[in-house]
């Protein structure tokens, strides 16, 4: 099993995550199996959304109140 930590003070273990993303989608495996597909697809496009960022910043509340 694998551990993963975003650098903030929790540590969310692999199995967890699947669980989540099953819970995500009603335990549907096709649809669940397109999320984590779309979910790295999407993180390893655009890193600079997901990792290194301060939520508390100006620019990140702002994005935060529009959405």
């Amino acid at each position: 099993m694998k551990i993963f930590s975003n650098g903030a003070d929790f540590i969310i273990s692999e199995n967890v995550i699947l669980r989540r993303y099953l819970l995500c989608m009603n335990h549907d495996m096709d649809k669940t199996k397109q999320l984590i597909e779309h979910s790295y697809s999407m993180r390893t496009k655009h890193p600079a959304i997901f990792y290194n960022r301060d939520p508390v910043e100006e620019k990140i509340r702002n994005i935060h109140d529009i959405v």
